[in-house]
């Protein structure tokens, strides 16, 4: 409609299309749907356009159809509609000369039991040209993508049917509202809501357009019009492919309509076995090479050969359990074929074999998943050979040894270029050979001739040299040496790996905790993980090695742009890896998964490949490539460890938490602790097991014995000394379970605040006594044993007066060497004070700090026992009711007299007096007040002419007068102000 549109970027065209179609409704998406639909079946537009024009305006249609078959609101008529319209345009033409050809899509549906899409009318096809051509790969681009997207998720009507219902059956909703539920579940992929496939819903158009009765069917409730003619395929599959595709469809209709069999597939499970071999015939449709034609042929056979046995299952009755056998040897060969067609295949193929690899995980073989293991780690021990010493520019040499075979050849092929040269020179030469041409001739022969009958002399030799130049293969680039060829094939291997990897993800997290296979693939992807670590070590190091001679950024040598990629994938490969084994490690470690894994193997077998795993620990040195392997071989050390203890207990004493239970755990664990104090470059193997095991099971970790280790640590290298204890102050004592932390931490929390006092007092020695510390080292030391002291004093640990976590002695050494580090200290300021400081003030290490006891005792004398309950009559007023007697008070006031600043000062000091009274003043105030119970406050009026010149009332220094009151006064005669301060004097005094 605006042709303007064509000529916007893709990225603009992207953004209006999804801004004006994203907010549609599902009657606005019917209401596009239909429009498009009727705009796009009517005839070509002669209008003079230029061909790519044309083009742009039928990929604009095709693009819009199908983000409204994507759409969230779109109902099942409009997606069978819409691909209805998206394969017709892209596959289909008149059967006969005629110019075009339609097929009504209502009819379809009425035929298929479908609810049909009102008004969607018919879609037409036209007679095949070059410029539909061109149209037909737009529509059929848009086709495949769109039927790629659909196949690997629940359409819209579907997953609200399964929210309505209720009956999820493994599926997840992310609302109790159905309007707003968002459906998360494999089981309803590429599914309508009669539960029938989308793909052979296709199949069924495509028959229903080539059959007979497409052009006499007509609407229901309609007259019979007369057709322009039947459809048919432009896409040729020959007999034998389309007698297969007719079995399929059979096989599969079959199956799919047969309903649930006990001992035999779920419904899940027939919706993927159905989808795959439906999937594989459709889509040799796109399949136009001979050899992937032959192919997509053979494993549609093997497909095949899988449906006629589930088919034939289906005809008898058995018991449950031989009906699941036979299920299971029917099903054995399928899994293999799913992964061959997901790692080779691409679109909706490659859904359609991930959805059968991932729904039939019960039926994979043990000889197909150690196929799939053997495959990712195959080329592992190749890959080490990465060439760097061939020349990065491109050498054509073979790099063949020079062997005597190497030799003899070089002599036969030197010896036959002589004989040919020679052979060449002995010939007669002729004079006629060389042709002269003049001006014109040779513009005509380079030009070409129009009127030429021939094609290569009619178009001219300069025509023929380009298309000559742009047709040949490799005309655009340099032929590729054997290294880049080696680069290319390594890269497309590593592509195949991750594929492969993806699969064996499928399975670990579908069965990994109820098949015994699965632990073999956990060995294999951890030792594929150490291998691809070593392997970036030793690159990174051959480069800083050359280094000095490259040319590149920091002195390293250039490395081509295929190198980095390889790279890019080969790390790539190494974090999905790490992933892997990270996602299935924490599921196996489960409570509930542990006691099935169990089984697999004996006590003395879990603790043998336990200690093996320990040791791979220990050994793996691949410094530069992160912590992320370590973490796994801890993790994976964990499994083993929590095997062993499930092979030892039961059930019920899983549950329970007993150390005599982990004595295999606390070996290895007490193993790796002194490794850490002791030897050397263990310490991040040493530490990633440690924080695996401490937020697993912590109070394993808190009986180890840190407080010698720590010891001999601090003899040998400060640097391991400082850095065990920021384990244990950041990793092991903070953020422990309360139970935890109240029952099992005294012991360590002691011992660690000893060992860092005896650090602190180290770094109080000069200079000369302690030559190994250097300033940057003491102040680090401190630092980091202020900090451990800070956290084990806030721990909350279980204690008595009998049984303290911390003795009086030690406390009291702790706090004096705490204030002499703080007095030693020549700027205060700083994060070493401010923890001196801290600690010192905290209260759990305050009372044993110097003359705390004699000033706790002086408090407890001094210390009054419990007020007597005062009267009703004598006691002082409520808050409340105190409030209420002010805000009178001072409304009285204000209507008697205006209060001058004298008297305003007076109150604010009574109020000050009244609100913070100190232990000397309340008690000289009782005493006066008892004396004079019914004192007054004096009021003085000053004269007008003084109150003029009175400073103002902040800088006013008033200070009232007290006076005896005159003994003949009648109480009834005071003043409302004089009563009120009458009443609060009392009250004061009394209280």
């Amino acid at each position: 409609q605006y042709p303007q549109f064509s000529a916007m970027s893709g990225g603009c065209q992207r953004q209006w299309r999804h801004a004006l179609l994203a907010p549609l409704s599902a009657a606005g998406v019917r209401a596009r749907c239909i429009s498009l639909i009727s705009a796009s079946s009517g005839a070509p537009k002669q209008d003079g356009r230029a061909e790519h024009l044309v083009v742009a305006a039928a990929r604009n249609v095709a693009t819009q159809l199908e983000q409204l078959a994507l759409h969230d609101s779109a109902s099942d008529d409009v997606v069978v509609a819409v691909m209805c319209r998206l394969f017709s345009a892209a596959y289909f033409a008149p059967a006969d000369d005629a110019a075009s050809a339609s097929c009504s899509v209502q009819g379809f549906c009425a035929s298929a039991g479908l609810a049909p899409l009102e008004e969607a009318g018919e879609v037409t096809v036209h007679a095949p040209s070059d410029a539909r051509a061109k149209e037909c790969e737009v529509w059929r681009a848009k086709f495949w993508s769109a039927m790629g997207a659909l196949i690997r998720r629940p359409l819209p009507d579907m997953a609200q049917k399964v929210i309505e219902s209720g009956n999820f059956s493994g599926a997840e909703s992310d609302s109790e509202d159905p309007a707003r539920a968002a459906l998360r579940t494999t089981a309803f992929h590429g599914c309508l809501a009669d539960g029938s496939l989308l793909v052979m819903r296709m199949q069924e158009w495509w028959d229903y357009a080539t059959g007979a009765g497409a052009g006499g069917v007509s609407e229901p409730g309609k007259k019979k019009r007369k057709k322009a003619g039947a459809l048919r395929c432009t896409v040729d599959l020959g007999d034998e492919l389309a007698s297969l595709r007719r079995e399929c469809m059979d096989l599969c209709a079959s199956i799919m309509h047969r309903g649930d069999i006990e001992g035999g597939l779920k419904p899940r499970q027939r919706n993927a076995l159905c989808s795959l071999p439906s999937c594989l015939a459709f889509s040799l449709l796109g399949v136009q090479a001979d050899d992937e034609r032959t192919a997509a042929k053979e494993a549609l056979e093997d497909a095949l050969e899988v449906l006629r046995k589930m088919a034939a299952l289906g005809t008898k009755t058995h018991k449950p359990s031989k009906m699941k056998a036979l299920t299971s040897e029917a099903m054995a060969n399928l899994p293999r074929i799913a992964a061959e067609l997901y790692v080779t295949g691409t679109g909706m193929v490659k859904e359609a074999a991930r959805a059968a690899w991932r729904e039939l995980g019960e039926f994979i073989t043990d000889e197909t998943l150690t196929s799939l293991s053997a495959s990712i780690r195959d080329a592992d021990g190749d890959e080490g050979k990465d060439g760097e010493g061939e020349d990065e520019e491109g050498s054509d040499s073979d790099g063949e040894a020079d062997g005597p075979e190497a030799v003899a050849k070089a002599a036969a092929f030197a010896k036959a270029t002589e004989a040919l040269k020679a052979q060449r020179e002995a010939e007669p030469e002729d004079e006629d050979e060389d042709i002269t041409m003049d001006q014109d001739n040779l513009l005509e022969h380079l030009l070409g001739d129009e009127d030429a009958e021939d094609k290569a002399q009619a178009s001219g030799a300069l025509a023929s040299f380009a298309s000559t130049g742009l047709d040949t293969p490799g005309a655009f680039g340099q032929k590729l040496t054997k290294r880049q060829k080696r680069l290319r094939q390594r890269q497309e291997d590593v592509m195949r790996k991750l594929r492969e990897l993806e699969l064996v993800e499928l399975f670990l997290v579908k069965c990994g905790d109820s098949r015994k296979i699965s632990l073999e693939l956990l060995k294999g992807m951890h030792e594929l993980l150490l291998a691809s670590a070593r392997r970036a070590a030793k690159r990174r190091s051959a480069e800083n090695a050359e280094g000095g001679a490259g040319k590149g950024k920091q002195g390293r040598p250039k490395s081509s742009r295929g190198d980095i990629a390889l790279r890019q994938l080969e790390a790539a490969l190494a974090q999905r890896v790490a992933k892997l084994l990270a996602k299935a490690l924490r599921q196996a470690s489960r409570l509930s998964a542990l006691a099935s894994i169990a089984q697999w193997d004996t006590a003395e077998g879990w603790a043998k490949q336990a200690r093996e795993c320990f040791e791979m620990c220990r050994n793996y040195k691949a410094p530069g490539v992160g912590q992320k392997p370590l973490e796994v071989s801890a993790l994976l050390l964990y499994v083993f460890c929590a095997a062993h203890r499930a092979s030892l207990c039961s059930k019920e004493q899983l549950t329970k938490d007993n150390l005599e239970q982990w004595s295999l755990a606390t070996e290895l664990l007490t193993q790796a602790l002194e490794d850490w104090s002791t030897k050397k470059d263990l310490d991040r193997s040493s530490t990633a097991m440690m924080e695996v095991f401490v937020i697993r099971i912590p109070r394993v970790v808190l009986a180890l014995p840190w407080v010698e280790q720590l010891r001999a640590s601090a003899a040998r290298k400060a640097y391991v000394h400082r850095e065990q204890m920021a384990f244990i102050t950041g990793r092991l004592l903070h953020g422990l379970p309360p139970d935890v932390m109240s029952t099992s931490a005294g012991p360590l929390a002691a011992g660690f605040a000893m060992q860092c006092a005896e650090a602190l007092e180290s770094t109080l020695q000069t200079a000369a006594a302690s030559p190994a510390l250097s300033n940057q080292q003491r102040t680090k030391l401190r630092r980091e044993s202020l900090r451990g002291l800070r956290t084990a004093f806030k721990l909350k640990i279980q204690e008595t007066d009998d049984k303290p976590w911390l003795s009086h002695k030690d406390g009291e050494k702790i706090s004096s060497i705490i204030a002499k580090v703080r007095d030693s200290l020549q700027a205060r300021h700083g994060e070493v004070y401010l923890l001196c400081l801290h600690l010192l003030r905290s209260p759990r290490l305050a009372q044993f700090g110097k003359g705390w006891q004699q000033r706790a005792d002086k408090r407890a004398e001094k210390r009054p026992g419990k007020r007597p309950q005062q009267s009703e009559s004598n006691a002082s007023p409520a808050p409340k009711r105190r409030k209420e007697r002010d805000q009178d008070s001072a409304a009285s006031a204000s209507d008697a007299e205006p209060a001058g600043p004298r008297d305003r000062t007076a109150a604010v000091s009574a109020s000050n007096v009244e609100e913070r009274p100190g232990p000397a003043m309340a008690e000289t105030a009782r005493r006066e007040a008892t004396s004079r119970v019914d004192a007054v406050v004096e009021v003085v009026p000053w004269p007008a002419a003084e109150e003029e010149e009175l400073p103002p009332v902040h800088d006013a220094e008033a200070v009232p007068r007290l006076r005896e009151p005159e003994t003949e006064t009648p109480e009834d005669g005071a003043t409302p102000r004089e009563k009120t301060v009458r009443d609060e004097a009392r009250s004061w005094a009394q209280s």
